[in-house]
Formats: structure tokens, C-alpha cells, sequence
């Protein structure tokens, strides 16, 4: 009875230390990388985003939660390599400017300095920090005097709770493309800095945040080099899609780009001002978020200002300088940029890669040096890079072009240290942007697909042109109405022909297309399913089609699976009257009917997720031929990489075969792939502890199997025995009849979570896979 008593007093008084104690809760809410972004995503699936939805949801939250803070970890100006609504300097100050005014409507009240903000010049700059209401932070900025160029942190307080938020910026900037923007200032190691601040802050404060603009990889490093930090926000670049993680007694947070999702963390304070619990979530900014009136108001203001600007095309031409291709991309741009004069700026990028010290590129040294060269003119002789480049691409070597057009370039010059910097930042642009390819155009930061004929490109970048700078364009009227069909496609619901195409009298003419319904049933939990470009696809190929995107959990998802026993999603519906449709007899062997309806056939959307298979969660299958060379080396890969990294998410490897209409077994090359197929399963089954080691040590283009067999101290005639005995052939069976039950005919495939069939091709996107399913 006593121990009973016991038992309830203390369970009491639990529940009035619990009841009376005093806690105290802040909330944090940030962005990064959003570029100036004003308006949510312009497309189809998840048109997130949008300045006025995020000011409704922080308004709100701080309805509910007077202690809140709203943070912006750098990226916030417009300009850059990564703003797809880049329209020259004029139009992107502007944006940027506006942009400025909303986060301060909302409340904001600390930006980090990333490399953005420096776009438009030191000037520009300053004269938004001085007149901003928001605070500018950067702890390892200097002038050339030796002072910091701004706050290295502010203190916020919300009742006893003192928060310390500190900036640091990547020293990345000063090699990147606005590094003649930071001329004379200098950028001190982040580490060093950061750990002096933090170490002045951690007395005088409760909470330390620390909003990064380094970029995954050096925000991480940091945490590991300096300890004190409760939340570090990273902005820059990262390598992984999961919005937070953990590192030591650190929250990691990672931005949303362009601002279509909003970070919030909730820190939880006791009495003593201690942290007791820390929540995080990510806050997707969708349309079922209203619209701030205030902010609408403000973008109105920003429509009517912008039509008075002067708007630029920005055209980003990445080559190699000895390239065929690339040359004859030269030879069009370069005359149509100058019959366009102020309207488009070119900019024109080299190929190469830096390996140490030097630079290389696919024709050799002798291109690389061409690419000095051509800076070396460019800066010194900007107005004669066309006529340099047009005789080099003619045939005439560079010395001889720099002769017959008397320009003076040095040696000296060519292989200045500018000019290396230069080529530094050519190098890291084109690795950051993955391009590879000689040529390749960006316009307004968006990759350009189509040709590189004079009047296919002069259309395409006149049609980019404000009406007004089109009409005046004497290069503009130049051009037909139309080339192709394709061209007349832009009116929704109609279906255009060119009619004269490729004359300057062509023209569209348009009639109204069939209008019918197409439903999609997509999977909204489907992790690596790309749906944008079929229905993209879907809307060009058929101008009347009413599209519904329907997800497989709602009450209309479900009945559409039932109705129709859907087997695969997404699944695209259509009703009859597609068969009257304009291009209907090019697709229909595409299309199967299905009761009432007509369906695209699964393999043609890229159809991958399994409606009946059972959920089984944080579970990644991996399906790998036993002789296939490419899947085989990732498989390597991933194997190292999880013995150096350790998951909770469950990794089986499975051995693929095929069943055929005979009902026999067979691999995808053949017998002698079935025997090892055969061998590698006995080991999973008989010795679970030595296949993963036999995956990673044998070799597909090697036929002495025995070897690896030895290596792990494991009798080759043995296994052999059991492999071609009954025990192999029923694991090869069930084997094939799980692989062919999921149409895998690939060397190497993913079944994630037992419903989602997916393709992954490097070791990077498995490990951004794994993150997101730890996360789910």
C-alpha cells in the first residue's frame, strides 16, 4: 500500500510541475534562393509559391504565435545564373526592389549576404541596406579598410528568450559571376569566423541560429567545427531534397527554391530559459493558401511600374571554342545580338574543365588556349569579339585574326590571372549547371530546345521581346507569322495550321478544337514520379482537352480505381470523344479501351506505381541483373556508400530474371548470366553476411567468379553444386517471377516502399532517394 501511495504522489506531482510550470515557444519561419520570385510556379502540377501566399501564411502564424521570426538565408535578389525571370538589370532592380518592400510588409528581419545580393553592384546594395527595415548580416565581409561591410549579427528578444543570429557568406563569390561586384572586399574562412561570433553570442544569448549562405556541403562542415549552434539554415546550393535533418545537437534546415515552401521550427522553452523540444516542418505555399490583399496591392503597383522599364532577352551561349557545332551556333547569334543591339544581352561561356591547377577541354590545349584568347579580346576589346570570332571561325588562326584586325594581345595577357579567374568561373558555371554539350543556349536562364537556324531563333527571341520593342524592331518584321505548325499552338482550345510556312506572308489560321475530358490519377505520394511533362504533352498534342488531375487517395480517386480496376498510376482517362479529336489517328495505337472510357497505355506515361501492392514503408528494393556492367558498378557504389553510411531504411537486393509465355526462366543475356544469377542467390540465401561483399568484389567482365568465391573463404564447387541443384533453380524462379510481375527488363531498377517502381541512374540520386524516404 505504501509503494502504491508512493507511486500516485509522484505521479501528481509530475502532473503539477507539468501544469504550473512556465514554458515559453518561439517560432522561426524562413526562406532562401528565392530569387525575387513574386508569383507562385507557372505550372500544371504544384503551383506553389507566390509573395501574397506567404505573407498570408506568416500573418497567421503570428496571429497564433506572437513570437515568431522570419528569416532569409541570402538568394533573395533577382539577377543570377538561376532567375528563370531574369529581364535585363532595369527590370530585375525593380522586381528585386518590390520584392524588398513585401518582406518588409511581412515582417522580415534578417537577410544573410549570398552572392545575389551583389548583383547589381556595391552602390545598389548599400543603398538597400541603409533604407531597408530589414538587417543585412554577414560575419566574414570585409572592405578593403578592414572593417566588416555589414552586421556580422543581431540580437532579437521575445520576452526572456534571447535569440543570436549570425550571417555568413561564401567565399565562392569572389571567383563567381559577381565577382567584379565585390571588387576590393574580402571574404575570411567561415569556420573562423563564425566560431569567434558564436563564441562572444553564447553568454550574452539563450538560442543561436546561423543562416548560411555556403551551400550544403561547407554548412555542414561547419556544424561539425563549431558546436553551440541550435538551428543553422543553409542557402546557396544543395545536393539533397530533405528540408531538415539533424547533426550532432544541431537542426539542419535547407531552403525552398524560388519560395514555393516556407520552414518553419518551433523551439520550446522551459522556466529556465533551457530548450526542452524542437519541432520542424515544411510549409508548401498552395492554393489553398488566400491571398494577402496588402501584397496584391503591392504587385499591382509593380505591374503598372515594369511596363515603363526597359526589358532585356539575356542570352547565355555555352561552347567549346574549336567545337563545329558550336561555331556555327556562333556564327547566328552573334550577327542576330547585334541586329537586336540593346534588346538582348550575349554572353558567351567556354566548356572546360579544371583539374588542379589547369584546365582541359575535349579538343585539347590548344582549345583551352583559344578560350584565353577570346577573353583577352573580350576584355579588352569588347566591340571587336564578334569580327574576332566570325574570321576565327572561318579558318584563319587566332594570331593571324589578331593581326588582320591590328589588336594588340599579349601573351602576358592570355595568360593573366584575370583571365584564369575567368575561366574558373566559366568552369564552375557550366558544373553547377551540368552542361556538357558544345553548343548550349540559355535564355533568361532557361534552356533553349529548339534549333539554331537564323529564322527559327530570330522568331523565338523576337516573340520574347515586349510588344512595343517588337513593333520598333526592324529585325522583328523580318520574320513570318509562323515556320510550323507548332507555332500556331498558343491559343488554348484551338488548333492552328501554318499555312505558307516558311514564307514571310505565312500565317495561322485556327478553328476550334473537340472538347473532351481527361482524368489523371496520380499517386500524390509517389516519390520519384515525374507527371509534368505527360501532361504537358497531353495539352499540346490535344488543344480541346480538359484536364483534371485527380489524386488516388480522394473519394473520386478511389472510385476511379475501383471503377476501372487501375492497376498502375498515374492513369490518364479519356472520355470518347477523343476519337474525333485533331491528332487522334497520329497517338491512337497509344490508347486501349477501358469500359466506358480510353486510357493511354501505362508504358507510355511512365506508369510506375502499384495501386494494390501492399505499403511497406522505409523499404528500398533494389532489382539488378547478374552480368549487367552499368548496374552493376552502381550497385558498388551503393553498397560502399551504406557500409560508410549507415540508414534506417530497410535495403534488399534482389537478383532479376524473366518468366516467359512457356512459363520458363531465362536471363537477360543468356545462360551464363543465369548461372551466376543462380550462384549470387544461394549465397544470399545460405551466407546473407558474404553476398553484399560478393556484389562489391565480383566482377561482370570477369568469368573467374571462383576468385571472388575464395576471397570470401567460401568453396567455389560447393556453390556451384548448390546453384545448379533444385535449391538454385527455386530461389532463380521466384526470383524471375517477382521481376516480371513488376515489368522490370532493365539492368538495374528500384521498387521504394513495395508500390514505386523507379529508374536510378548515379549514386547521387540514390542517396537524395534515401533521404526522402527517411524523411516519409
Amino acid at each position: 500500500m505504501r509503494r502504491v501511495f508512493l507511486v500516485l504522489l509522484v505521479a501528481i506531482l509530475f502532473v503539477n510541475v507539468s501544469v504550473f510550470s512556465k514554458e515559453e515557444k518561439l517560432t522561426v519561419l524562413f526562406t532562401g534562393e528565392t530569387h525575387s520570385y513574386l508569383y507562385p510556379c507557372d505550372c500544371p502540377l504544384n503551383p506553389d509559391g507566390g509573395l501574397s501566399r506567404r505573407s498570408t501564411l506568416i500573418r497567421t502564424i503570428k496571429e497564433k504565435q506572437a513570437a515568431t521570426l522570419a528569416l532569409d538565408a541570402g538568394g533573395a535578389f533577382a539577377g543570377g545564373k538561376y532567375d528563370e525571370k531574369t529581364q535585363g538589370v532595369s527590370a530585375d532592380k525593380s522586381r528585386t526592389g518590390f520584392n524588398l518592400k513585401a518582406m518588409e510588409i511581412m515582417g522580415y528581419y534578417v537577410i544573410s549576404l549570398g552572392d545575389e545580393e551583389f548583383a547589381f553592384g556595391l552602390d545598389y546594395l548599400t543603398e538597400k541596406m541603409l533604407s531597408s527595415k530589414i538587417a543585412f548580416i554577414s560575419d566574414n565581409i570585409y572592405r578593403p579598410s578592414g572593417e566588416l561591410f555589414a552586421r556580422p549579427y543581431v540580437i532579437k528578444q521575445f520576452g526572456d528568450i534571447r535569440v543570436g543570429i549570425i550571417g555568413v557568406s561564401t567565399q565562392e563569390m569572389l571567383t563567381g559571376e559577381f565577382r567584379e561586384a565585390l571588387s576590393g572586399l574580402r571574404i575570411t574562412d567561415p569556420v573562423v569566423a563564425t566560431g569567434k561570433v558564436l563564441g562572444t553570442l553564447r553568454a550574452r544569448t539563450d538560442l543561436i541560429i546561423v543562416l548560411s549562405h555556403l551551400g550544403e556541403e561547407l554548412s555542414k562542415e561547419l556544424i561539425k567545427n563549431i558546436s553551440g549552434i541550435d538551428l543553422l539554415i543553409n542557402a546557396h546550393r544543395k545536393i539533397s531534397s530533405r528540408p531538415f535533418d539533424r547533426i550532432n545537437d544541431t537542426v539542419f534546415a535547407q531552403f525552398s527554391f524560388q519560395g514555393k515552401s516556407v520552414g518553419r521550427v518551433d523551439f520550446v522553452f522551459d522556466e529556465k530559459r533551457s530548450l526542452v523540444d524542437t519541432r520542424v516542418k515544411e510549409i508548401k505555399l498552395k492554393q489553398n493558401i488566400k491571398n494577402d490583399p496588402q501584397i496584391d496591392s503591392l504587385l499591382s503597383e509593380y505591374e503598372a511600374s515594369v511596363e515603363k522599364l526597359e526589358k532585356k532577352v539575356q542570352l547565355d551561349l555555352y561552347v567549346m571554342s574549336d567545337c563545329p557545332y558550336g561555331k556555327e551556333a556562333e556564327t547566328v547569334l552573334f550577327p542576330l545580338a547585334e541586329e537586336l543591339g540593346k534588346m538582348v544581352d550575349l554572353n558567351l561561356y567556354y566548356l572546360v574543365n579544371k583539374e588542379g591547377d589547369s584546365f582541359t577541354s575535349l579538343h585539347g590545349h590548344s582549345e583551352v588556349m583559344e578560350d584565353r584568347r577570346q577573353l583577352a579580346v573580350a576584355n579588352l576589346y569588347p566591340d571587336k569579339l564578334s569580327a574576332y570570332i566570325a574570321l576565327y571561325n572561318h579558318g584563319v588562326s587566332g594570331e593571324n585574326v589578331l593581326r588582320e584586325l591590328g589588336l594588340e594581345v599579349s601573351a602576358d595577357e592570355i595568360n593573366s590571372e584575370k583571365i584564369t579567374a575567368q575561366l574558373n568561373e566559366h568552369a564552375e558555371r557550366s558544373r553547377r549547371l551540368r552542361i556538357s554539350s558544345s553548343p548550349t543556349l540559355y535564355i533568361n536562364n532557361v534552356l533553349y530546345q529548339g534549333g539554331f537556324g537564323a529564322l527559327e531563333l530570330r522568331k523565338y527571341l523576337c516573340g520574347l521581346l515586349p510588344p512595343a520593342a517588337r513593333s520598333a524592331s526592324r529585325t522583328c518584321q523580318k520574320i513570318p507569322e509562323c515556320l510550323t505548325n507548332a507555332d500556331c499552338a498558343g491559343e488554348k482550345g484551338k488548333i492552328g495550321r501554318c499555312v505558307d510556312a516558311g514564307q514571310l506572308n505565312a500565317e495561322c489560321e485556327y478553328q476550334d478544337a473537340i472538347v473532351f475530358n481527361c482524368q489523371v490519377v496520380i499517386a500524390d505520394d509517389c516519390l520519384m514520379c515525374n507527371q509534368f511533362d505527360i501532361i504537358t504533352t497531353t495539352e499540346q498534342l490535344f488543344p480541346g482537352v480538359q484536364l483534371s488531375i485527380v489524386e488516388k487517395d480522394s473519394p473520386e480517386g478511389r472510385a476511379l480505381i475501383e471503377k476501372y480496376t487501375l492497376k498502375l498510376l498515374p492513369a490518364y482517362l479519356f472520355s470518347p470523344q477523343v476519337r474525333k479529336a485533331y491528332n487522334y489517328n497520329e497517338v491512337k495505337e497509344g490508347f486501349i479501351p477501358l469500359g466506358d472510357m480510353l486510357a493511354l497505355e501505362p508504358g507510355l506515361v511512365g506508369a510506375s506505381y502499384f495501386v494494390n501492392r501492399n505499403i511497406k514503408g522505409n523499404q528500398l528494393d533494389i532489382f539488378v541483373a547478374a552480368l549487367g556492367l552499368r548496374g552493376r558498378k552502381i550497385v558498388r557504389d551503393i553498397i560502399e556508400y551504406l557500409e560508410e553510411n549507415p540508414t534506417s531504411v530497410k535495403v534488399n537486393f534482389h537478383i532479376t530474371g524473366f518468366i516467359d509465355e512457356k512459363n520458363e526462366v531465362s536471363a537477360r543475356l543468356g545462360l551464363r548470366e543465369e548461372e551466376e544469377a543462380r550462384r549470387m542467390l544461394v549465397l544470399k540465401k545460405l551466407f546473407p553476411a558474404k553476398f553484399l561483399t560478393y556484389l562489391k568484389i565480383s566482377r561482370v567482365e570477369s568469368s573467374y567468379w571462383q576468385d571472388a568465391l575464395i576471397a570470401l573463404k567460401l568453396e567455389p564447387q560447393k556453390i556451384r553444386a548448390l546453384a545448379e541443384g533444385e535449391l538454385g533453380h527455386q530461389l532463380f524462379r521466384k526470383e524471375a517471377e517477382l521481376s516480371t510481375s513488376l515489368g522490370i527488363n532493365e539492368e538495374l531498377a528500384f521498387l521504394i516502399n513495395n508500390r514505386e517502381l523507379a529508374q536510378i541512374k548515379s549514386l547521387d540520386t540514390f542517396r537524395a532517394l534515401l533521404q526522402k524516404l527517411s524523411t516519409k
